[in-house]
């Protein structure tokens, strides 16, 4: 609930998480953000939402 995009809220406190196939854009979008990430020891999440907040290192394949 506390991640939010373009003030509002990603999700509510009695929302139900599902998966679903990623679409292609989403994959390619993921892979080339792995591909950029720096090396880390902590954990590192790729949002294919804006979230407010968050610095953006690169937003999708087309943004190399």
């Amino acid at each position: 609930m506390a991640l939010k995009s373009n003030g509002v809220s990603v999700c509510s406190a009695d929302s139900t998480l599902n998966t679903r196939p990623a679409a292609q854009k989403e994959i390619e979008a993921f892979e080339h953000a792995v591909g950029v990430a720096p090396a880390s020891e902590l954990p590192t999440m790729t949002f294919l939402i804006r979230i407010d907040g968050v610095m953006v290192v690169t937003v999708g394949p087309e943004q190399s």
